[in-house]
């Protein structure tokens, strides 16, 4: 049997971020019926999102622009993880 693992403290607090962006859309299907290939879309959709993000961010420092990188950090994470466990779940 596996030992548990501890989280780091910037883990939890990253698991958080994605968890409230996934609760922000509960009123959607999930995403265990979705292809692997439509989740990479969203997933390289996403990347785009967050790498305009960092580039606001890098031209002005401010607590929003930190904010919406977190976000869409988060948005990618989430895409990232549901590619992970559809595939974990088709073995």
């Amino acid at each position: 049997m596996a030992r548990p693992i501890e989280l780091r403290d910037s883990v939890k607090w990253f698991a958080s971020q994605m968890e409230r962006k996934l609760k922000n859309h509960d009123d959607r299907p999930g995403w265990e019926d979705q292809s692997i290939r439509w989740l990479y879309e969203r997933l390289d959709e996403e990347t785009g999102e967050l790498l305009r993000e960092i580039n606001r961010l890098l031209e002005n420092w401010s607590k929003t622009n930190i904010q919406r990188v977190v976000s869409e950090a988060a948005d990618v994470a989430n895409f990232a993880m549901m590619i992970a466990d559809n595939a974990d779940r088709s073995k």
